[in-house]
Protein backbone atom coordinates (compact mmCIF):
# COMPACT_ATOMS: atom_id res chain seq x y z
CA UNK A 1 0.00 0.00 0.00
CA UNK A 2 1.59 3.38 -1.56
CA UNK A 3 0.72 6.58 1.17
CA UNK A 4 -2.12 8.49 -0.46
CA UNK A 5 -1.81 12.35 -2.26
CA UNK A 6 -3.92 13.60 1.25
CA UNK A 7 -0.70 11.72 3.54
CA UNK A 8 1.76 13.08 1.32
CA UNK A 9 0.24 16.81 1.53
CA UNK A 10 -0.32 16.62 5.52
CA UNK A 11 2.68 15.35 5.98
CA UNK A 12 4.34 18.53 4.45
CA UNK A 13 1.50 21.02 5.46
CA UNK A 14 0.11 21.74 2.40
CA UNK A 15 -3.71 22.61 2.06
CA UNK A 16 -3.75 23.90 -1.79
CA UNK A 17 -4.05 22.09 -4.77
CA UNK A 18 -1.31 23.90 -6.90
CA UNK A 19 0.82 21.22 -6.93
CA UNK A 20 -0.88 17.95 -6.82
CA UNK A 21 0.51 16.82 -9.53
CA UNK A 22 3.96 17.15 -8.21
CA UNK A 23 3.32 15.75 -5.31
CA UNK A 24 1.82 12.62 -6.54
CA UNK A 25 4.94 12.83 -8.37
CA UNK A 26 7.30 11.76 -5.14
CA UNK A 27 4.10 9.78 -3.83
CA UNK A 28 5.06 7.41 -7.31
CA UNK A 29 9.15 7.74 -7.34
CA UNK A 30 9.20 7.45 -3.30
CA UNK A 31 7.13 4.43 -3.45
CA UNK A 32 9.45 2.73 -6.57
CA UNK A 33 12.83 3.63 -4.74
CA UNK A 34 11.40 2.05 -1.02
CA UNK A 35 10.73 -0.90 -3.62
CA UNK A 36 13.82 -1.32 -5.16
CA UNK A 37 15.82 -0.46 -1.97
CA UNK A 38 13.51 -3.62 0.21
CA UNK A 39 13.81 -5.67 -2.98
CA UNK A 40 11.54 -8.73 -2.93
CA UNK A 41 11.51 -8.22 1.04
CA UNK A 42 9.41 -5.02 0.71
CA UNK A 43 6.20 -5.54 2.94
CA UNK A 44 3.81 -2.62 2.07
CA UNK A 45 1.83 -3.27 4.72
CA UNK A 46 4.59 -2.63 7.43
CA UNK A 47 4.03 0.96 8.78
CA UNK A 48 7.98 1.39 9.01
CA UNK A 49 7.96 2.02 5.44
CA UNK A 50 4.60 4.24 5.43
CA UNK A 51 6.78 6.67 7.42
CA UNK A 52 9.59 5.90 5.52
CA UNK A 53 7.69 6.67 2.47
CA UNK A 54 6.38 10.27 3.80
CA UNK A 55 9.98 11.13 5.06
CA UNK A 56 10.55 10.69 1.53
CA UNK A 57 8.39 12.94 0.01
CA UNK A 58 8.81 16.07 2.54
CA UNK A 59 12.12 15.61 1.99
CA UNK A 60 12.05 15.92 -1.99
CA UNK A 61 9.28 18.17 -1.78
CA UNK A 62 11.19 20.43 0.79
CA UNK A 63 14.83 20.20 -0.62
CA UNK A 64 14.03 20.44 -4.44
CA UNK A 65 18.03 19.70 -4.95
CA UNK A 66 20.18 17.31 -4.01
CA UNK A 67 22.22 19.18 -1.78
CA UNK A 68 21.67 22.20 0.94
CA UNK A 69 23.82 25.34 1.66
CA UNK A 70 24.05 25.76 5.45
CA UNK A 71 26.67 27.83 6.92
CA UNK A 72 29.20 29.73 5.47
CA UNK A 73 27.21 28.36 1.80
CA UNK A 74 29.11 24.85 2.15
CA UNK A 75 26.70 22.68 0.34
CA UNK A 76 26.22 19.38 2.27
CA UNK A 77 23.63 16.49 1.58
CA UNK A 78 20.82 16.35 3.64
CA UNK A 79 20.51 13.54 5.64
CA UNK A 80 17.63 10.70 5.53
CA UNK A 81 15.67 8.89 8.26
CA UNK A 82 14.79 6.49 5.49
CA UNK A 83 17.23 4.51 5.55
CA UNK A 84 17.04 3.99 9.25
CA UNK A 85 12.95 2.81 8.66
CA UNK A 86 13.46 0.94 5.70
CA UNK A 87 17.05 -0.92 6.32
CA UNK A 88 15.30 -3.81 7.96
CA UNK A 89 13.20 -4.71 5.25
CA UNK A 90 15.95 -4.36 2.86
CA UNK A 91 17.41 -8.17 1.60
CA UNK A 92 21.32 -8.45 2.03
CA UNK A 93 23.19 -8.26 -1.50
CA UNK A 94 26.03 -10.02 -2.79
CA UNK A 95 29.17 -7.94 -3.05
Amino acid sequence: MSVSLQMAKDQIRVRHNDEDALIMGYVVASLAWLERYCGENYDAYAPELEQAQLLLIAHWYINREAVAVGNATIPHEVPLAVEALAGPFRLPTIA
